[in-house]
């Protein structure tokens, strides 16, 4: 499934990764706001692929959309095998689906993966096409030892740039359209209701590139106040530790601060700023809540 705002082009280029996959999936849907969100003649290029594609549309909102996007595939009473969520910049190694096909199968008690990235283009510039092939060839990772998201192994979450769900565990769980546009965290939730019903799993097998591609974006303020307002949301309901979400707004803040004298050129670190305060204000007044993100210019 591949959800997707503003980004025809990189629809185009994920329809043609996933037909270089050793294990080519059943169905692929895009989950798009509008009809201009699709590649142009969206339809002869479906009918060209050498697996079934179907486009949905409707309101703006990764959770949305995503929700959208498993209605359609439960009609289809699909309960066996697995359902994968990829982002459109997220760029996979051609065995990803192969991989996550046996990880399942020697996993029974696994009812959620995800993959190891050798590069992260959200926590930087960004990556081009040419550029994730490059590093998948040569092998190369760019993340750092530390970071959480690159360690093999028992997951505490999954990363929803690319996660993969097992089909019965996929029915029942739905991602929370209280979180909007962007829906950040919305990969926190779902583990949180999947921590429930078994095992997640970081698998060193499935290797891929987030290109972290800017267009597409929320504003400035808008992720500024979800960096607030998500996590207190999450923690409220359960699905969150509070350590955690304690911890991220802390890190998200300082940042905040810290950088926005001498910004990144790719981050609005003022506005991110400016929507921080707004969330702590309205924690202040007893009116937090996700979807003030929305208001916000």
């Amino acid at each position: 499934m591949i959800a997707t705002v503003g980004r025809p082009r990189h629809v185009e280029d994920s329809l043609s990764l996933l037909c270089d996959q050793s294990l080519r999936p059943d169905l692929v849907i895009v989950s798009a706001a509008n009809e201009a969100d699709l590649p142009g003649a969206a339809d002869r290029l479906f009918e060209r692929l050498p697996f079934e594609t179907r486009a949905v549309t409707g309101p703006k909102g990764l959770t949305r959309q995503r929700n959208r996007a498993l209605t359609m595939l439960w009609e289809r009473d699909a309960d066996d095998g697995f359902v994968a969520f990829f982002d459109d910049d997220f760029v996979p190694r051609l065995d990803w689906l192969e991989n996550a096909a046996r990880e399942f199968a020697e996993r029974p008690s696994c009812v959620g993966l995800t993959g190891v990235l050798l590069a992260d283009g959200a926590n930087g510039p960004g990556y081009d096409l040419r550029q994730a092939m490059q590093m998948i060839v040569q092998g190369r990772r760019l993340l750092r030892g530390g970071d959480e998201r690159a360690r093999p192994g028992p997951a505490r979450a999954l990363y929803g740039c690319n996660m993969a769900l097992r089909a019965r565990a996929a029915r029942s769980v739905r991602f929370d359209e209280a979180l909007p546009l962007y829906g950040w965290l919305e990969d926190e939730d779902v583990s949180g209701q999947l921590r429930q019903l078994g095992e997640l799993v970081r698998s060193e097998r499935l290797v891929g590139v987030h290109l972290g591609t800017k267009s597409g974006r929320v504003s400035g303020a808008n992720y500024g106040y979800s960096q607030i307002a998500n996590p207190i949301y999450l923690v409220r309901k359960g699905t969150y530790p509070v350590s955690s979400a304690a911890n991220l707004m802390a890190r998200n803040l300082a940042a905040n601060i810290v950088k926005s004298a001498f910004p990144e050129p790719y981050v609005d670190r003022p506005s991110r700023l400016r929507g921080n305060l707004l969330a702590l204000a309205d924690l202040a007044r007893g009116r937090l809540h996700p979807g003030g993100a929305a208001s916000l210019r």
